[in-house]
């Protein structure tokens, strides 16, 4: 496998605060550096980052919407769901067994 020199890993654009914060982490913690874990670790956060979302949404919207079929569970929902079990997928990849719980990303914080 490839190797990443420490110097060039950047954090993937389009993530949420919490989500780059959380492959920082990952980064630093367990030592990520070649090209398909940084991919891989890269497509969990990019999961964390759409389960942020769709909470929002269903956070704003409820759980239930009015669609052009009546009352509906908010598309959202099985959205957040896929994007969890992605995310649950690519760690067990990466061999993170109990990944670290995500800052709220309206918490006060330097980074």
């Amino acid at each position: 496998m490839s190797e990443v020199p420490e110097s060039t890993l950047e954090v993937p654009t389009g993530l949420s605060k919490a989500a780059a914060k959380w492959y920082r982490a990952c980064c630093r913690d367990f030592r990520f550096t070649t090209a398909s874990e940084l991919e891989i670790l890269a497509q969990a956060a990019r999961s964390l980052t759409r389960i942020e979302e769709c909470a929002a949404a269903i956070k704003r919207d409820g759980v239930v919407v009015r669609g052009s079929k009546g009352i509906v569970s908010h598309p959202c929902a099985r959205l957040e769901q896929q994007h969890r079990a992605q995310f649950l997928l690519a760690c067990r990849q990466l061999g993170i067994s109990q990944p670290k719980h995500v800052a709220d990303p309206d918490e006060d914080d330097d980074d």
